[in-house]
């Protein structure tokens, strides 16, 4: 009997120690449980996070081989504008030259010009002497020319018409050859003369030598004023082919 209530105390303290135990597992467990929950939610925050991070390496994998295909690309354009400079700069000194080219040809142009305009003063100047030695040549022959002895009871008609300016000397050139006009004066018949100085001029062999001179000067200036024409032309068309290239560049 009286084990009994010292064993009671010794069993109620087991029993509290092994509740007191319990309770503390129990604790543990719940602190355990907690822990491992948040281990379970840091996990899963953690592998949404590996898997954010994979997704956006493909992304800047993706983003780098794009990248990569636009350098390439920009370098293919880059090469081709710098070919393009490089021909823009040997455009560039191929059109200094035509422009210099040009100029020359302006110039050159220029002094032909001014050479046909000389061309033209003394073609000017020589008809001019031409026909003033035709014009001396007219006075010296009818200073010299005998008067005609008319009839006094009828009037003698004659048409005399003195040129100012002969503009074509071939024609007088030819008129050469026609015979002058025989003058006959009678008492007892009175015929209608008619002549003209012309034909009393071109009588006289030394009018006929001034006037073949004036005709093969007038065709040698003509000839050369014709080659410079054409010298004229061809360099006129040299600088329209000239001017259509540099167009089409």
């Amino acid at each position: 009997m009286e084990l009994k209530p010292t064993f009671r105390e010794q069993m109620k303290a087991l029993q509290e120690a092994l509740e007191s135990q319990l309770k503390e597992t129990a604790d543990k467990a719940e602190k355990q449980e907690a822990t491992i929950n948040f281990l379970k939610t840091e996990m899963e925050r953690k592998s949404k996070m590996i898997r954010d991070l994979q997704n956006e390496n493909k992304s800047l994998k993706h983003k780098l081989l794009f990248g990569n295909k636009l350098c390439g690309l920009h370098a293919e354009e880059s090469k081709k504008i710098q070919s393009q400079l490089k021909e823009l700069r040997y455009g560039k000194k191929d059109l200094l030259f035509k422009a210099q080219q040009l100029t020359d040809l302006e110039q050159k142009l220029a002094v032909a010009k001014n050479e046909l305009e000389k061309a033209a003063l003394d073609r000017e100047s020589q008809l001019k002497a031409m026909k003033e030695t035709v014009q001396l040549c007219l006075s010296t022959v009818f200073r010299d020319q005998h008067p005609l002895h008319l009839n006094p009871f009828r009037p003698y008609r004659t048409q005399l018409s003195v040129p100012t300016m002969i503009t074509d000397t071939r024609t007088a050139y030819v008129s050469t050859t026609a015979k002058p006009q025989e003058i006959t004066t009678e008492v007892n018949e009175t015929p209608q003369i008619e002549t003209t100085k012309e034909e009393v001029l071109l009588s006289t062999p030394e009018c006929d030598t001034q006037i073949v001179r004036c005709d093969q000067l007038f065709v040698i200036h003509a000839s050369q004023f014709e080659v410079t024409r054409a010298c004229l032309s061809i360099k006129r068309e040299l600088l329209l082919l000239l001017l259509s290239r540099f167009s089409l560049v």
